[in-house]
């Protein structure tokens, strides 16, 4: 019985669906009075009261094209044809191959399919099929490479095939609209030379103001796009939010539409495996392929915004039932250019490693997640020392997780910033799990509080290394936000390190490296400027000296642009190159494994970049134990649902 009148409802909300659109014309424009129902009730009076009217095409989205889960009584029964996704490449019959060779076919399918539309962008350019809205095709176009060339740190948001296909097309697919146009226009605005030529944060921003306001005013407008789930919506929603967040002075704005869009893609189901309700046909390999792409990328930017703000996170690990499988290999293989990432913008002689680098973010992001939920969560702080402790070094704990991902083979050029970026966001997790333990809050025992530091300076040393690499080869300016976030947590360490140390030590200098990033970087990210104002707290409170750097207040302007004259050129990918990042990873794999056997590398390789050296043994314990302990400053924004229990989650404590 139970199942019929599932059923019953089930016909009952399609044929609601279906009503609107038989009724295309008079009926579709009709608008609903919400006061009619009381024109039924005996007795009733209520023509004083003013009717509220909406109109059918401002509602959410149809039911059944939305998800819902197995607790709802709208979900697919076990009687209904339910399935896991079925990948089909577009205009074929489901491939009769099975397992690996199926596999491959899509995936040949797929990057056939790619090389023939980036062929075709050209083509389609001279053609005038590329439709800019009011903007010069050719600076569209610069736009976009630029968006196309920082999606490698951000994330495959947009899948660049589908967009570019449907933009040509003269009726626009599915995959693109007006909105997702604006806002990948602003977002590449952030990589233009005028923005680089910028002697102010205003004149910075202008550069993009004009396609930011004609995104807002098409998500406003009257086609009601804020108020229906679309793929093309959420990934402008995201390019905006990201773009807000690191340009813009605006976390709230940025908060805000990332969460719409994370609603968004929960609305539609984008999180699962499983095709929606009512959708008997199998998924495309391309529909696939955006999906995967898209949630991914939100999932890993979720947990960036969360650590920067201090904020729950809002997908987690029991959320995806996507894998971490990309089945269009183009980006993996294709040339990499640094024309965003450096002042003389050239291509290296190495791919760009799109691919298996997202894999790794995803990956380590899945960590984050449970660090953020385990440690800096109101569940964490409740929590008895030794338990946490446990949570943190134990044989399944967070370390092993961080370890079970470094483990995994990387075979990418070191000095792409996209794995430096996944490098120091790997490094600034270990201090995130180690830095708690350095408060009399969650004191075990003295042996267990050295462990945890030890992890922490050896963690800022290998920080240090990595903005060594990328200060040899790439441009601090336009550096992704993992950089100047590992910047941040690894001079966070080293200020105290310098703070017993002479001001000619190997810490001088690498904490004066550190700030030298976010020195750089302050003068074009907000995040920065913010950074720089705990730093500098803490070097007054501890005494230490390692220059003149100034904190830009949120509303300054920038009348003289850090130099970055002192910056080798810009260089192929080395031989020492590729290998020291991986060895950077090899042996802090060893030491966690407790040091046994030989050691994984040759003393040689590590021999070709010199190593700052804190002489451990010379620190006084005690005295470094103190210089964490300090009261927070009044906190910039609500953080409920989680606790900030030192200065690198929210970045709403200092010195």
């Amino acid at each position: 019985m139970l199942e019929e009148e599932n059923a019953r409802l089930r016909e009952q909300l399609r044929l609601v669906d279906q009503a609107p659109q038989q009724g295309h014309g008079q009926g579709a424009s009709k608008r609903v009075r919400l006061d009619e129902p009381s024109k039924q009730a005996a007795g009733r009076q209520d023509s004083q009261s003013e009717a509220l009217e909406y109109s059918p095409t401002a509602t959410g989205q149809p039911e059944g094209s939305a998800f819902h889960g197995p607790s709802s009584g709208t979900a697919i029964g076990s009687s209904e044809a339910a399935h896991e996704e079925t990948i089909t490449p577009v205009g074929t019959n489901p491939p009769q191959m099975s397992g690996n060779d199926a596999t491959q076919s899509i995936k040949d399918r797929l990057l056939a399919e790619t090389v023939r539309q980036r062929q075709l962008e050209n083509v389609n350019l001279r053609a005038g099929k590329l439709n800019f809205r009011g903007v010069d095709p050719q600076l569209g176009m610069n736009l976009l490479s630029n968006f196309w060339n920082r999606q490698l740190y951000t994330g495959p948001i947009v899948y660049r095939t589908a967009f570019m296909r449907d933009m040509a097309d003269p009726n626009n697919g599915p995959y693109f609209s007006e909105l997702l146009l604006y806002a990948l226009l602003f977002a590449g605005s952030q990589f233009t030379a005028e923005a680089a030529a910028a002697r102010t944060l205003p004149e910075a921003n202008a550069t993009g103001r004009q396609y930011r306001a004609k995104f807002e005013q098409t998500l406003h407008g009257s086609k009601g796009l804020i108020f229906k789930s679309e793929v093309p919506t959420i990934q402008a929603l995201l390019v905006v939010s990201d773009a807000l967040f690191s340009w813009c002075n605006e976390r709230s704005l940025s908060w805000h539409y990332m969460g719409l869009a994370i609603n968004m893609i929960i609305d539609l189901g984008l999180h699962t495996n499983q095709s929606l309700r009512g959708s008997s046909e199998p998924a495309s390999a391309e529909a696939t392929e955006v999906k995967r792409r898209l949630f991914w990328a939100a999932f890993v930017m979720d947990k960036v915004h969360s650590i920067y703000q201090g904020r729950p996170t809002r997908l987690h690990k029991r959320d995806p039932k996507l894998p971490i499988a990309f089945l269009d290999e183009f980006e993996e293989l294709e040339s990499f250019s640094s024309h965003t990432y450096s002042t003389q913008p050239m291509t290296l002689e190495s791919p760009a490693y799109g691919i298996s680098t997202w894999m790794h973010f995803s990956r380590l992001s899945i960590v984050a997640d449970n660090i953020i939920c385990q440690i800096y969560s109101e569940e964490g702080t409740t929590m008895q020392s030794s338990e946490l402790y446990e949570l943190a070094y134990g044989r399944h704990g967070l370390f092993a997780q961080l370890l079970d991902w470094v483990s995994k083979p990387k075979d990418i050029s070191a000095v792409l910033p996209h794995f430096l970026s996944c490098g120091a966001l790997y490094f600034s997790l270990k201090i995130l799990i180690c830095r708690p333990f350095l408060s009399e809050d969650h004191f075990v025992s003295e042996e267990t509080t050295r462990v945890a530091l030890k992890d922490c300076v050896a963690a800022a040393l290998d920080i240090h290394d990595i903005l060594v690499i990328y200060k040899q080869n790439l441009c601090f300016k336009t550096a992704p936000h993992h950089i100047s976030y590992a910047a941040y947590a690894g001079a966070s360490i080293l200020i105290r390190i310098a703070a017993q140390k002479s001001s000619d030590s190997q810490a001088h200098s690498a904490l004066r490296l550190c700030m030298d990033v976010l020195s750089i970087q302050q003068a074009y990210s907000h995040g920065s400027r913010r950074m720089m104002e705990i730093l500098l707290r803490m070097m007054n409170r501890l005494g230490v000296h390692v220059g003149e750097f100034v904190a830009l207040g949120p509303s300054s302007c920038l009348t003289d642009v850090p130099n970055e004259s002192e910056m080798a050129e810009p260089v192929a990918a080395g031989p020492t190159m590729d290998r020291y990042i991986h060895n950077l990873l090899a042996i802090d794999e060893y030491w966690r494994n407790g040091g046994q056997g030989d050691l994984p590398i040759s003393e040689s390789d590590m021999n070709d970049i010199e190593l700052p050296d804190v002489q451990w043994p010379d620190l006084d314990f005690d005295k470094l134990m103190n210089s964490f302990i300090f009261d927070p400053f009044p906190a910039q924004q609500d953080t409920s649902g989680l606790v900030s229990q030192n200065e690198l989650f929210g970045l709403d404590f200092g010195a």
